[in-house]
């Protein structure tokens, strides 16, 4: 295929994309439940879509993501407005905030992870950092040993002794959000 448009991720099936929608509202459902915010129903939502295409295609939708974030972040205002704790919201795009600079200094600094991990994870961020501090450090530790033990076992697989294994951090970090969320 060698129109413009050959670059773009290819679609899933249909049965795939009704499962992880399927999913991601289970997903929405518990961690509406569990945390009482109406942001977290997106947020679960979105995850679980962009985490089973990275899973799928080393790959997640730009759109998918911006439209999660977006439907996050006013949700998380109608959470604000609705226990007025603005600075609860205030307090959550701070610590979401410095996350996105660490990780982009990292990720300018080193090659171990692309930009669109960088965008993820600050996406996974904003739920967890409105709950606690302790909460974004549990998302993003199962996070890490979530991708790690895929990663060994991948490489022990495949033995590969360079170091190469990529692994998508998308479905990790899904689960990892949902283990922090809801425990």
């Amino acid at each position: 295929m060698n129109d413009e448009r050959s670059h773009r991720v290819a679609r899933h099936p249909l049965s795939i994309r009704v499962k992880s929608l399927a999913l991601g509202v289970c997903a929405a459902l518990l961690a509406t439940q569990r945390t009482g915010l109406l942001a977290a129903a997106p947020a679960a939502v979105g995850l679980v879509l962009l985490g089973v295409s990275d899973g799928a295609t080393g790959r997640f939708s730009v759109r998918t993501l911006r439209r999660s974030t977006t439907f996050v972040c006013a949700a998380l205002v109608l959470d604000a407005a609705r226990a007025a704790a603005w600075s609860r919201l205030l307090h959550a795009i701070a610590m979401s905030g410095a996350l996105a600079l660490v990780l982009t200094v990292l990720w300018a600094l080193t090659s171990t992870f692309a930009f669109g991990d960088v965008l993820l994870v600050v996406f996974a961020s904003l739920v967890p950092a409105w709950l606690s501090p302790h909460t974004i450090a549990v998302v993003l530790l199962s996070t890490c040993v979530l991708a790690g033990g895929v990663a060994l076992a991948r490489q022990r697989r495949r033995s590969m002794n360079d170091g190469t294994a990529k692994v998508p951090l998308g479905p990790a970090l899904a689960a990892a959000w949902m283990i922090g969320t809801c425990a």
